[in-house]
């Protein structure tokens, strides 16, 4: 049975991504913080592998004795009050991952796979074909991204590494917390807020269908290249709102929240972030985020190489994912 490596195990990515590992028969190893939850991880067949990126000596015994197969490099932090973290963990601990299993794991490596983000390249906005594609030039809007990007980059000189980089949009689904407060706002303000522009081109993809093309990549015979993940679909976020609000059986109040709201209330929080010396998460790069006008991405090399097809309509999977919250009392 082949070793797969997936780190960041206990959170939502993460642990969806352990389940359709063992789904596919793979010998699993989640790999945790010593402080993680384990809430998400209950499936008896699991192992737990206790991981400090700063502590490289466990770090080297822990792939030199179990010789994975496969490792998918999904731990990261995409919030950070201080932008040395971003650069820290998502960068400095993934080129020691990826150069520590070169050197540790003694038979050939299968894959390593490196899970991004769109953010790495930006939206779509001032791109020649108003989409996000490996053809243009990256230009990240936010540290996160800047931080994602010089990873890649980074991963990239690794010589020998037999890497996939995957660049999701925004994934939601049962488990999820920062796309969670719109279902929390809805329920409990029956209004569906869309911010600065009603025309904005949001792309998503749900959880269960990001998972399985991971795994579908770790396991192909194809290395060195990288991907967007989307549903393959454009959507307004007034659409996505209704979806949560149907779900819930509400007729929610519809309304938008002009730019120069969310700019008024950065000018606040970036005179509280210099005192403090913090980063707020309402701060100058995020309202840049927040005004891009288009996240489409191309997804037709996902499509060519792994035959990949979104088995989720927006309906159904935010349906599913309301009835989990409401199951697990998120709601």
């Amino acid at each position: 049975m082949s070793k797969i490596l997936i780190t960041g195990a206990s959170g939502f990515v993460g642990s969806w991504l352990v389940k359709e590992a063992l789904s596919r028969d793979l010998d699993v190893y989640a790999g945790i913080r010593a402080s993680s939850s384990k809430a998400l991880l209950t499936d008896p067949k699991i192992n737990f592998s206790i991981i400090d990126f700063e502590d490289d000596a466990v770090l080297a015994k822990l792939l030199k004795e179990e010789q994975f197969d496969y490792i998918i490099h999904n731990a990261g932090v995409t919030r950070a009050q201080n932008d040395s973290d971003y650069f820290r963990v998502n960068v400095d601990y993934t080129l020691k991952l990826a150069r520590m299993a070169q050197e540790q794991i003694e038979g050939q490596l299968k894959k390593f796979i490196f899970i991004s983000s769109i953010e790495a390249y930006g939206s779509a906005d001032d791109t020649p074909d108003q989409v996000v594609n490996n053809s243009i030039a990256p230009s990240p809007r936010t540290t996160y991204g800047q931080s994602k990007l010089r990873a890649e980059r980074a991963l990239a000189q690794v010589e020998g590494l037999p890497l996939i980089i995957l660049r999701p949009t925004a994934v939601f689904g049962p488990g999820e917390r920062d796309l969670f407060a719109f279902w929390q706002t809805v329920k409990k303000y029956k209004i569906t807020p869309v911010v600065g522009n009603k025309t904005i081109k949001y792309t998503f993809v749900y959880v269960k269908d990001l998972v399985r093309v991971v795994i579908d990549a770790a396991l192909s015979d194809i290395s060195g290249r990288s991907y967007f993940v989307s549903d393959g679909r454009i959507h307004k976020m007034q659409d996505y709102l209704s979806n949560i609000a149907a779900s819930l059986k509400i007729k929610p109040f519809g309304f938008t929240i002009p730019y120069v709201a969310l700019d008024t209330a950065v000018i606040v929080t970036g005179i509280i972030d210099k005192l403090t010396g913090k980063k707020s998460l309402l701060n100058a790069e995020q309202i840049a985020k927040a005004k891009a006008q288009n996240w489409d991405c191309d997804i037709s090399d996902l499509v060519r190489d792994f035959a990949y097809q979104s088995k989720y309509s927006l309906e159904e999977a935010v349906e599913e994912t309301t009835q989990w919250y409401l199951q697990e009392g998120w709601l």
